[in-house]
């Protein structure tokens, strides 16, 4: 992974975050070797048949950071794992509390309300998030794919847009000092120094 995607000092380490050490199934909905779409969640994918699957070791957040080393602090937490988002939350709930990095998250679409197993991950995720003094942003896209605007969301409702799957979750309380900045920047422009 390390040399296809042309990054430099890398460590990877070959294994999953969940709330717990152990070995799962990792479901395959594809046959190719690097499916994309797979996930340790069972029935995740209730509309694709399940091609295949894998075992692979999982373990909670603090135990892998056991191998990593100590680290002074998280300042940002990118989640991609089809799926198995709350589990990882729930896993890493201690340094989303005290240190409050932001986390980059896909949380695919419940696409209709029949899918109940999805929905109720999703309204956790949301109702952790809340818990732990985060909002949630959805990252906005052109139809072409391109970055646009971040939405503020209080809820990411029943959808069925892949394209609107992409989140960033940012502690509140650096909303504030983000907003008290800009408004010190606006008055600052306005009404420089020495100038009231």
């Amino acid at each position: 992974l390390v040399r296809e995607n042309g990054l430099e000092n890398c460590v990877v380490f070959p294994v999953g975050l969940f709330v717990d050490d152990r070995v799962l199934p990792l479901f395959k909905y594809t046959a190719v070797t690097t499916d994309t779409t797979a996930s340790v969640v069972k029935d995740f994918s209730t509309d694709q048949p399940v091609m295949g699957r894998v075992l692979v070791p999982v373990f909670g957040f603090d135990r892998a950071m056991e191998a990593i080393g100590p680290v002074d602090r998280i300042g940002i937490i990118k989640i991609d794992v089809e799926g198995a988002e709350l589990e990882v939350m729930r896993s890493m709930e201690r340094v989303l509390r005290e240190q409050q990095p932001i986390v980059i998250v896909e949380i695919l679409p419940v696409y209709t309300e029949s899918n109940v197993a999805r929905l109720t991950r999703q309204l956790e995720i949301e109702q952790r998030l809340e818990s732990l003094g985060y909002a949630l942003y959805r990252v906005g896209k052109t139809q072409r794919g391109e970055l646009g605007p971040m939405l503020l969301v209080e809820r990411i409702g029943i959808h069925a847009d892949v394209n609107q799957s992409d989140y960033v979750a940012v502690p509140r309380v650096l909303m504030a000092d983000l907003e008290e900045r800009s408004r010190q920047q606006i008055s600052n422009a306005v009404c420089p120094d020495g100038m009231d």
